[in-house]
């Protein structure tokens, strides 16, 4: 009798240690790709603000700096492609980091 309550007690414990192993190598996957798409929507809703409240000029140079980042948005992807729709911004393709270093005419 006292080995099968051992032995309970020793499964027990390897359930509650694999339970709690398992569920503390999830949550950090989670909480990243979380703030990542809180992310994301911080940039769209920043360009639909942009897009609404200034002229095209600035609109264009929000891009311009989110591509230079690295980011894109949402719209900016589907209605034109993504960063490679803009160019090279500001022939700064040394500072970019969406590897859009296409540009084939520079005179350096």
């Amino acid at each position: 009798m006292k080995k099968t309550i051992f032995m309970g007690l020793v499964i027990g414990a390897i359930a509650i240690a694999m339970v709690a192993a398992g569920s503390s190598s999830v949550i950090p996957v989670t909480a990243q790709s979380s703030n990542k798409d809180n992310a994301q929507d911080g940039l769209n809703n920043a360009d639909e603000n942009v897009h609404d409240n200034t002229g095209d000029k600035q609109d264009f140079a929000f891009h311009e700096g989110t591509c230079q980042g690295g980011h894109s948005t949402d719209v900016l992807d589907e209605e034109f492609g993504g960063c490679d729709a803009l160019g090279d911004p500001g022939k700064s393709d040394d500072n970019r980091q969406d590897d859009n270093d296409d540009d084939e005419d520079d005179d350096e």
